[in-house]
């Protein structure tokens, strides 16, 4: 890793063109390097004849002022090497400082270095460490979110290859402070780039190398901050020289035929056609109308089947289910499909009917590869999919959030409801009961892609209400399980159960279809150990105590058991809930559990936690869900409501055209992502049941692939 010279190069360049000028010139420089440190030139006014000298009192706003005199030296040889000499100077008293506090360090402790205001680092030595081994600790800030992105994937590699040299010094990475910082003051830990740390030894900071360990430690944060700035004009220079050699490439493939402009013809019909389509589709309104017995509902519903088998027909994809055609046979001369008006458009001079084939057949015009291309189309062509994310639908409503009901709903929050809602409800009740009769199977909702790894999300035809009736669990199991089998069987490689699909009441964290075939190809995710990481990730670094309610939950019950290994205590006033957590907490740490109904910390972390028990709270009381679902707000007023459990996602990731469920646009849920993650490193077990994914390894990849921690309500 190649890092600054210790020498000012535009100081070295100054000094040079003085000493080359003929005549003297006048000067007068004011600039700043790296690590915030300003220079300020200025030609004297009296001759000295000292090189150099120190002026006391220093300028105002300056650590130093020196006096410099190259008269004295005369050969070409002398003045560089004292130019050389002046341009290190900072360095050497930058650097003197470190060097002389890295051999005094003590035993133990940490200490705070602030060279630069924005940018303070650490030199912490622990009890328990070597003799002789210190440890650098830098927290890294950056004002843009591509910076971090990038500066997030530096740092794992910069670890991964040094930890890959034996003789290197240890180098890590996380994104959380490391012990070393416990008891530091929040502002001094608050970063967006995570927490470097490089292991010193005795060896670096002894004679010669001392000078060059501290320098280096000085400026790693401007180094690091100066590469991710060089990285991305790199990779932005290669995608435009990759798109002009794309441009280039195109315009070399034109055809090069005659030179004759030739008209292009239009799909858009003559004036005179629609005059003529509009007076055929009135016939059936106007005669009625004309003979007294015109009916309101009849005119509603003419237009309103005409409009839907017109858009029908030009949908592009084949809607029109097999069994209708087989449970009616006569339907297929009563109402075309979308297949078979594609025929009318593309070969032309056949399936002239407009939404009843049945003149086709009368005249024999329909085209002859009709039925083969409806079957066809209808098959469709299944891709490999990476990862299925199975959800659900949630209230009746949620119907026009998803991908496939009403763009302009489902662009914006379900929990951001609009004026005309009341108006489409009814549909959405009649599409909920034909989902409870009729669905029989998960269906497609979106479709996204995230690097090379393809995604679907699929929804069981259920809601939420329906996953409380005991009597719909079998039926619900019934739906899961056929989709994860159907997943199995087309090559995916990551299914994560969302929403209540995971329940433990209804198929233990999807436990059940693990054991039930033991020999699945597919992965199951419920995606705890993300959700998990989010939520301690979301509780102040300085939290001593917290307090522990509403229902108990596999996402709960870790997160407790995590803070009590930190020393965090733990505060709960339900028996039940107290003693089922006592006994999943190892015996060491049980003493951070309290059962109190009297201290109530600021701090409440759990799911489902009612108006009742949020009415008890202080004000200023944090609320951290741990569940899917939002908090219903109470103390709004007074309190603060972090977001359920969820993170940003890349801005590579394509297709995202609608919210999940009550989170803004590109924000999902960290089950979700902790599929993706899954499928991304290729992790070959299941996260199912009690089985977890350990926080720290699912939290470091997910941040690595671009994903952004999300805290705020």
């Amino acid at each position: 890793m190649a890092f600054f010279n210790s020498g000012s190069r535009a100081l070295v360049e100054i000094l040079t063109r003085l000493q080359s000028a003929e005549t003297p010139i006048p000067v007068d420089h004011t600039f700043f390097e790296f690590g915030s440190i300003r220079y300020h030139i200025q030609e004297a006014r009296k001759l000295y004849h000292k090189f150099a000298e120190i002026v006391e009192p220093t300028k105002e706003g300056y650590a130093l002022t020196l006096k410099l005199n190259f008269s004295g030296l005369t050969r070409p040889k002398d003045r560089a090497k004292a130019t050389s000499q002046i341009s290190r100077l900072q360095s050497v008293v930058l650097s003197s400082q470190l060097k002389d506090m890295l051999g005094r360090l003590g035993p133990s402790g940490t200490t705070k270095l602030v060279y630069n205001q924005s940018d303070p680092f650490f030199v912490s030595r622990m009890p328990a460490a070597p003799a002789g081994k210190i440890s650098a600790i830098f927290p890294m800030r950056f004002r843009d979110d591509t910076d971090t992105a990038v500066a997030a994937s530096f740092f794992q590699e910069l670890q991964d290859v040094g930890n890959s040299f034996a003789g290197a010094p240890k180098c890590s990475w996380s994104p959380i402070p490391p012990p070393e910082l416990r008891g530091e003051l929040v502002q001094h830990l608050t970063t967006n780039g995570g927490f470097v740390s490089f292991d010193i030894f005795s060896r670096h900071v002894k004679g010669k190398r001392a000078a060059k360990t501290a320098w280096i430690l000085l400026n790693f944060q401007a180094y690091v901050k100066y590469h991710i700035k060089c990285t991305r004009s790199y990779i932005q220079s290669r995608m435009r020289k990759r798109e002009e050699i794309l441009t280039e490439v195109i315009q070399n493939a034109r055809l090069r035929g005659s030179a004759d402009k030739k008209t292009l013809q239009g799909t858009i019909h003559p004036f005179a056609e629609h005059l003529v389509y509009f007076l055929l589709f009135a016939i059936p309104t106007l005669v009625p109308t004309l003979m007294g017995r015109g009916s309101i509902i009849g005119v509603l519903l003419y237009l309103s089947y005409v409009d839907f088998m017109n858009n029908m027909g030009h949908c592009n994809f084949e809607l029109v289910p097999k069994w209708i055609l087989k449970v009616f046979p006569p339907m297929k001369y009563l109402m075309y499909t979308p297949s078979f008006h594609s025929l009318h458009h593309t070969q032309f001079r056949t399936n002239y009917s407009l939404f009843m084939p049945f003149y086709d057949y009368i005249y024999n015009t329909m085209d002859n590869s009709t039925d083969e291309l409806y079957e066809r189309t209808l098959k469709g062509t299944e891709e490999t999919l990476d990862l299925v994310h199975l959800t659900h639908m949630t209230s009746v409503q949620s119907t026009y959030h998803l991908r496939i009901g009403v763009a302009s709903i489902a662009s914006k929050p379900s929990d951001n409801s609009v004026w005309y809602m009341w108006m489409i409800l009814p549909m959405a009740w009649l599409s909920m009961v034909l989902a409870w009769v009729y669905g029989s199977s998960a269906f497609i909702v979106e479709s996204l892609k995230l690097k090379k790894f393809k995604m679907q999300t699929w929804a069981i035809p259920r809601y939420n209400f329906q996953y409380g009736l005991i009597c719909e669990r079998e039926s619900i199991n019934s739906l899961i399980e056929k989709a994860i089998l159907d997943a199995d069987g087309r090559g995916v490689r990551v299914l994560s159960l969302g929403l209540l699909n995971q329940e433990k009441q209804l198929n233990r964290s999807g436990e059940l279809f693990t054991q039930k075939y033991p020999n699945l190809r597919v992965r199951l995710v419920d995606g705890s150990g993300l959700a998990t990481a989010v939520v301690l990730k979301s509780i102040p670094l300085e939290t001593k105590r917290v307090f522990l309610c509403g229902t108990s939950s596999k996402v709960t019950q870790a997160a407790a058991t995590t803070l009590c290994e930190r020393g965090v205590q733990v505060i709960m006033n339900q028996k039940k809930a107290y003693d089922m957590l006592k006994l999943q907490v190892p015996e060491r740490n049980t003493i951070y559990l309290k059962l109190s109904s009297d201290e109530i910390p600021q701090i409440w972390i759990g799911d489902n936690i009612d108006d009742m028990q949020q009415r008890r709270a202080q004000k200023g009381t944090i609320f951290v869900p741990t569940s899917q679902f939002p908090l219903k707000k109470t103390r709004k007023d007074d309190c603060t409501y972090l977001s359920s459990p969820a993170m940003k996602i890349p801005e590579i990731m394509q297709n995202v055209h609608t919210c999940e469920n009550w989170h803004p646009r590109r924000v999902m849920s960290a089950w979700r992502i902790a599929g993706m993650v899954h499928a991304l490193e290729g992790w070959d077990m299941h996260e199912c049941g009690d089985d977890m994914m350990d926080t720290e390894k699912v939290w470091s990849a997910a941040i690595k692939h671009g994903f952004i921690p999300l805290t705020k309500a």
